[in-house]
């Protein structure tokens, strides 16, 4: 309750104090203008931030394939398997060149180039050198058992019985023929001969 003669404040002073404000009322004296200033309080305002959002991180993985690595070590031959084979080599050669030698005895009726080429063996199934020189063997049918000709001919060389032993099949003009050789005397020497087909 305001005394009397006071002036009352204005609504909208009583209104700032009700909404928390602050009203300040100047009243003049004396029945003169009345002015009235109104100040109004409002609570702070507070900007809370949005909060961002958090976002995780892919880390993308690929993966490498393994590759396996397989040391390999190089074969080499031993001096022992070289010298082995260049041996071989050498007897078969030295075998093809008694069965050409042998061949081309035949062709040419040399009784004694073919007995010296035979084994002892063989021979003595002839009855012997001497019969073997007599020339039954060379005129006989072990002439038709060589091929035509040296030429042209190609060998195929086995070796056997820790290179002693020796089989050479030989091909001519669609023929073939066989022939066995032994090692005597550090010397190839024939064991028989004959030929396969009669094309």
């Amino acid at each position: 309750m305001l005394p009397h003669g006071v002036p009352r404040p204005p609504r909208s002073a009583l209104a700032a104090t009700a909404l928390g404000g602050a009203a300040i009322a100047l009243a003049g004296c004396g029945g003169g203008t009345t002015t009235t200033v109104v100040v109004v309080q409002q609570p702070p305002t507070t900007t809370t931030a949005a909060p961002t959002p958090t976002v995780p991180a892919v880390t993308a993985t690929v993966a490498t394939p393994t590759v396996a690595t397989v040391a390999t070590t190089p074969t080499v031959a031993s001096p022992a398997t070289r010298t082995r084979s260049r041996r071989s080599r050498q007897l078969e050669a030295s075998a093809e060149k008694t069965l050409r030698n042998f061949y081309a005895a035949l062709r040419n009726r040399n009784v004694s180039a073919v007995c010296s080429l035979l084994t002892t063996g063989t021979v003595a199934r002839f009855g012997g050198r001497a019969n073997c020189k007599n020339g039954r063997y060379v005129r006989s049918a072990a002439a038709s058992q060589a091929p035509p000709s040296n030429a042209g001919l190609r060998l195929t060389t086995l070796l056997a019985n820790g290179d002693s032993r020796a089989t050479i099949l030989a091909t001519k003009a669609g023929r073939r023929y066989v022939a066995r050789l032994a090692r005597q005397g550090g010397q190839w020497r024939v064991v028989g001969a004959r030929r396969l087909s009669r094309r």
